[in-house]
């Protein structure tokens, strides 16, 4: 197994003239529905050398099911991130293996578009270094025991997890070079690489709900006319649930109403896949949410959905709420606010058990069933940017690489928004290679502009265009830096449970006391055993002599690894 880091690194005793990469990555593998049984355990279809470690888990199953890693923890999980390895060869050919050796998928990159490959949203796995592959364009042939296997799930991207942002985007923009680019113009043009393409983005920021019930018309005719609801139809949410009849409001018992909560997240859909979700909100009829969204590099509109899921017990979650959102007419270019109807989904008991909501999108509902059960609050913002090639933006590369730079970035930032014009030009000078001596001009700019008497170690902290750009810089290509310098200390410390306090820690005057020792003093803190051990004075001074010093150490063994 090659290293965590080991990118782009032959395989020793590989031919030189065939090139290969790989990369130890997490694979998320769904969990699979459709086979019950001792079969299920074998969806991987492992190899002939497989087949008794295979048997030794299926004996320790029933052991080992009760326990729950981070990944299934999650709410909107039906699966499992698992180690693997991607192999990539000069062929365009992707050969992902598992853990076990086990051969998962082999990709053709040149059957593929550009816009199949993409990083993925924080919000669907709670991990900002994911990657998924929208499209299985798979080198087995259709008679192969291996596709069959495959063809099972054919309908789920693939999602894989890296280590380091510089793994990310390596692989990323490795698999886009094979693959066919996404671009438009007249046919002779597009062989020739085509006279433009284009970028989409949505911003997205969900407000909250109002008026939002459970029950439909046929639930609450039943309800008045002395039936009681079903467990499969759920409780009454709404303050004022919606009427058959317009104008007329139906009385049934309030404290029933204000009292019940609905565990309820969103799902953001374009086309048949999942790009964003909130978090589970403890919700009633009315609710603030706040949840803000930016999903870039999306493939061509063709739907814009939203769907409301409710959680329930077991882990299993139902769809009871659609809201669809007409992309194709949609204004571009411009915020929109406003309150959008939230659909039933037309199933009897105004929900149905929903497959993973990383898989294909729900089936629509008969526009003659569904009913509005509540409305949501959305703001937000559809780009559809056209991009030329590089060549016909030199005339704009020359500009911000001359001495206009500085009076140019401060009359566009008053202009435009300054964060999409900050992160726009530290991308363009990043690539180029010009990012320091532009830094260096602000730098000038800024210290020229202080007036007399200053402070120069206000100079990255004053928030002004410098700091706001070496921030944006810092964040985008600096985290893999940061992290060699002082994550493993950090997380050294958190392990270890690591407390370090003065002598006054503990004496806030809220009446809480200090915790004494054996010196009479207040010191620091160890976990032994499962408890905390204060130490005494001498001991948390040594303590914190040796954690400094490891820090310092630790920067300065990372000095070389500074992006440039």
């Amino acid at each position: 197994m090659p290293s965590l880091g080991a990118a782009f690194q032959p395989q020793p005793g590989a031919v030189k003239e065939h090139p290969e990469a790989y990369q130890s990555v997490l694979i998320w593998q769904p969990t699979v529905v459709r086979t019950t049984g001792a079969r299920a355990a074998l969806t991987k279809a492992p190899i002939i050398r497989d087949v008794p470690q295979v048997r030794r888990k299926l004996t320790n199953r029933n052991s080992t099911s009760g326990l729950r890693t981070l990944a299934v923890s999650n709410a909107h999980a039906s699966g499992v991130w698992k180690r693997g390895t991607l192999h990539f060869r000069d062929n365009g050919i992707l050969l992902i293996y598992s853990d076990e050796h086990s051969l998962l998928q082999s990709i053709a990159c040149e059957d593929l578009c550009t816009n199949h490959i993409r990083k993925v949203d924080s919000s669907l796995f709670g991990r900002t270094l994911a990657m998924g592959i929208f499209a299985r364009p798979s080198t087995l042939t259709p008679l192969s025991p291996r596709a069959r296997l495959n063809s099972t799930a054919s309908d789920e991207p693939i999602y894989l997890c890296f280590y380091t942002r510089a793994a990310l985007h390596k692989w990323l923009y490795l698999l886009r070079i094979f693959a066919q680019p996404e671009v438009y113009g007249s046919p002779l043009s597009v062989s020739k690489g085509g006279t433009h393409r284009f970028y989409r983005q949505l911003d997205m920021t969900i407000n909250g709900v109002r008026s939002l019930s459970h029950t439909t018309s046929a639930d609450l005719s039943a309800l008045s006319d002395g039936a009681a609801p079903t467990g499969a139809r759920g409780p009454i949410i709404g303050s004022r649930p919606i009427s058959t009849i317009p104008g007329q409001d139906r009385d049934f018992d309030s404290s029933t109403r204000e009292d019940t909560i609905l565990q309820c997240y969103c799902v953001v859909r374009s086309g048949p896949y999942a790009i964003a979700k909130t978090k589970v909100h403890s919700t009633t009829s009315t609710a603030l949410w706040l949840e803000k969204f930016s999903i870039g590099d999306l493939p061509p509109w063709t739907t814009l959905t939203i769907e409301l899921m409710q959680s329930q017990r077991g882990g299993k979650t139902a769809l009871f709420g659609v809201v669809e959102l007409p992309v194709q007419t949609m204004r571009r270019g411009e915020d929109i606010d406003g309150w959008f109807p939230i659909w039933s989904t037309g199933r009897a008991g105004g929900g149905r058990d929903h497959a993973p909501v990383l898989s294909s999108a729900a089936d629509p509902a008969s526009a003659y069933s569904r009913e509005l059960i509540g409305e949501l609050r959305l703001i937000f913002h559809v780009r559809d940017e056209v991009i030329m090639p590089r060549r016909r933006y030199d005339n704009v590369s020359q500009i911000l690489n001359s001495d206009k730079f500085i009076p140019l970035v401060s009359v566009l930032t008053k202009v435009v928004d300054e964060q999409n014009v900050l992160g726009h030009l530290v991308d363009v000078f990043a690539s180029s290679g010009t990012i320091v001596p532009r830094l260096a001009d602000l730098t000038q700019a800024e210290t020229d502009a202080m007036n007399e008497g200053s402070e120069l170690e206000l100079l990255f902290r004053g928030n002004s265009l410098l700091s706001r750009s070496l921030d944006k810089y810092q964040r985008t290509y600096c985290t893999d830096w940061l992290f060699d310098s002082v994550g493993l200390f950090v997380l050294n410390i958190c392990e270890q449970r690591i407390v370090i306090d003065t002598p006054h820690a503990h004496d806030d005057g809220s009446g809480g006391g200090s915790v004494p020792n054996s010196s009479g003093g207040i010191g620091g803190a160890r976990a032994e055993g499962g408890e905390i051990r204060f130490l005494d004075q001498a001991e948390t001074v040594y303590n914190m002599k040796e954690w400094t010093r490891t820090l310092w150490q630790s920067i300065y063994g990372a000095r070389n690894k500074c992006p440039p």
